[in-house]
C-alpha cells in the first residue's frame, strides 16, 4: 500500500493513492495536491536534466535524487496487526499505515502528524502548476541557462501560490448565476 501510494503520487495519479490510503475531506484534497506536486517536479527533474545536466539538481533539490518510492521499497516494515511503518533505510521518508477491512491503507491523518493543513493544500497545487511551467519553458528553450531557470522558479512559484491562496481563501465576488443574482 506504501508503494502504491508514493508511487501513484510520483505518477499524478490521485485516485490510485486516494485508494490506497485512508483519508476524508481535506485529506483527500491533500491527497489530489501531493499528487500534482509531486508529478510536476518529477517532470521538472526529468527535463532539466535532460537540458542542464547536473547543474539542473541544485534547481529541483526538493525532490531529491531518488524518489519516495523507491526509496520506501528497499527500507524496513515494522508492523502489528493494526499498524505498520515502512521507513527508508536513511530514515528520511516513512509512511504509517493501518488495517481496514483486512487491507493496509496510508493513513493519511498521519501523514499530517496533526498539523492544520489548509494552506497547505494550494502550496503542493501551486508547486505542481509552477514545476510544469518551467519544464514546459525549460523544454521550449524560454530559459537557456540552470540560473534563468532558477529565477524563473522562484517567480513562478510566488505568483502561482498568491493565485492558489486566493482561489482557496477569497469569497466569490461575482453571483454564481443570474437567477442567484436576482434573489
Amino acid at each position: 500500500a506504501a508503494l502504491t501510494f508514493t508511487d501513484a503520487l510520483e505518477r499524478g495519479a490521485a485516485a490510485t493513492a486516494k485508494l490506497a490510503s485512508d483519508g476524508g475531506g481535506l485529506e483527500l484534497d491533500l491527497v489530489d495536491a501531493m499528487a500534482q506536486s509531486a508529478s510536476g517536479i518529477k517532470l521538472l527533474r526529468a527535463t532539466a536534466e535532460a537540458k542542464f545536466g547536473e547543474d539542473a539538481k541544485n534547481l529541483v533539490a526538493i525532490a531529491g535524487n531518488t524518489t519516495v518510492a523507491k526509496k520506501l521499497s528497499d527500507g524496513d516494515v515494522e508492523q502489528n496487526a493494526e499498524r505498520a511503518t515502512v521507513r527508508s533505510r536513511d530514515a528520511q521518508d516513512s509512511i504509517q499505515l493501518k488495517m481496514i477491512d483486512g487491507k493496509w491503507k496510508v493513513d493519511v491523518g498521519a501523514l499530517t502528524r496533526g498539523q492544520d493543513i489548509v494552506r497547505v493544500v494550494p502550496v503542493f497545487r501551486a508547486a505542481g502548476i509552477a514545476s510544469r511551467k518551467l519544464a514546459a519553458g525549460i523544454d521550449s528553450g524560454k530559459y537557456k541557462t540552470i540560473d534563468e531557470a532558477r529565477r524563473a522558479m522562484t517567480q513562478l512559484m510566488g505568483e502561482t501560490v498568491a493565485q492558489e491562496m486566493r482561489k482557496e481563501f477569497e469569497p466569490a465576488t461575482a453571483p454564481a448565476s443570474p437567477a442567484a443574482a436576482a434573489a
